[in-house]
C-alpha cells in the first residue's frame, strides 16, 4: 500500500497537465511511462488477479492528486 501512494506525484502530474494546461516535455512523459510499469509490477508480479484493496489505493492516490492540483489553483 505505501509504495502505491507514492503514485500521488505521478497523478499529480497528470491532472496538472489537464486541469491547469502545463506543458510536459518527452522526459516528464517517460517519467510517468516508466513509474506506471512499476504500478503494473507492483500490481501483479505474478499471474494472479489485482486485489480490491490495492484499486482503493490507487483512487486514493488519484484523489490526494486532485486535491492538491485545486489547491494550487486556488492559489491564483
Amino acid at each position: 500500500a505505501t509504495a502505491l501512494s507514492f503514485t500521488t506525484p505521478v497523478f499529480g502530474t497528470l491532472c496538472a497537465m489537464w486541469l491547469l494546461k502545463e506543458k510536459a516535455g518527452w522526459r516528464r512523459w517517460c517519467a510517468i511511462a516508466v513509474s506506471f510499469a512499476g504500478v503494473l509490477v507492483i500490481l501483479r508480479p505474478d499471474a494472479g488477479g489485482v486485489e480490491y484493496s490495492a484499486g482503493i489505493v490507487l483512487f486514493s492516490s488519484c484523489l490526494m492528486a486532485v486535491a492538491g492540483t485545486l489547491v494550487k489553483s486556488l492559489t491564483r
